[in-house]
């Protein structure tokens, strides 16, 4: 007699495990997501407050096309409010001479402290006269321990132990300088002196319309 033959059990595949999502994981790409989300907002307000800023400096240069007070008055208070400084100091150069010009952030006996200081060469003493002497960007991140500063008692009646100067520049020469002060030591971030550099430019533009 023949054998019937068994019917073939047809094989089922193994499905694959469903991998669950890993809620640390979740967790991480939310956070990821959110800190991405902050810095994009914090970068639209920063671009909005320089807007708002430039605005400002130019409707005041409109307004006072010979009044030099005004327009570094403004300039200080908006270096000093979008650098994140405590205190700025604007000077012109005459060709041999820094002046004290304007302010923001200082009480009188602090502005005095700097003033008398000035008129003075271009030199090694202070930020500002720095960025007229080497045509650049100038930084002191503890005015107490830089061996070449030469303003500490001005420094101590401001009140401030870090600075950073940017000069004015037009035609290749040096017309002035802007420089920003805190009572905190270290170096200003580079999106900070490159905002200075911003109203150090808008102050070359009032120039040439005098």
């Amino acid at each position: 007699m023949r054998r019937r033959t068994k019917p073939a059990i047809p094989k089922v595949e193994a499905k694959p495990p469903v991998a669950r999502k890993s809620l640390k994981n979740e967790g991480s790409r939310v956070r990821q997501f959110q800190n991405r989300l902050k810095e994009a907002l914090k970068r639209e307000a920063e671009a909005f407050e320089q807007q708002t800023a430039t605005r400002e400096i130019l409707r005041v240069i409109s307004s006072s096309p010979t009044d030099v007070h005004p327009v570094f008055d403004a300039i200080a208070q908006n270096a000093a409010r979008l650098c994140e400084a405590q205190f700025c100091f604007v000077y012109r150069f005459d060709g041999q001479v820094l002046h004290f010009v304007a302010h923001h952030g200082v009480t009188n006996e602090g502005a005095e402290g700097v003033r008398s200081a000035f008129p003075a060469p271009p030199s090694r003493g202070s930020a500002a006269a720095r960025a007229v002497l080497d045509c650049g960007v100038a930084q002191i991140p503890d005015v107490r321990v830089d061996s070449d500063f030469a303003l500490r008692p001005a420094a101590m009646l401001a009140g401030y132990r870090s600075a950073v100067a940017v000069p004015m520049m037009r035609g290749g020469l040096p017309i002035g300088a802007i420089a920003v002060g805190r009572a905190q030591t270290g170096l200003f971030p580079d999106r900070q002196v490159n905002l200075l550099q911003t109203f150090a430019d808008q102050a070359v533009i009032w120039n040439r319309r005098r």
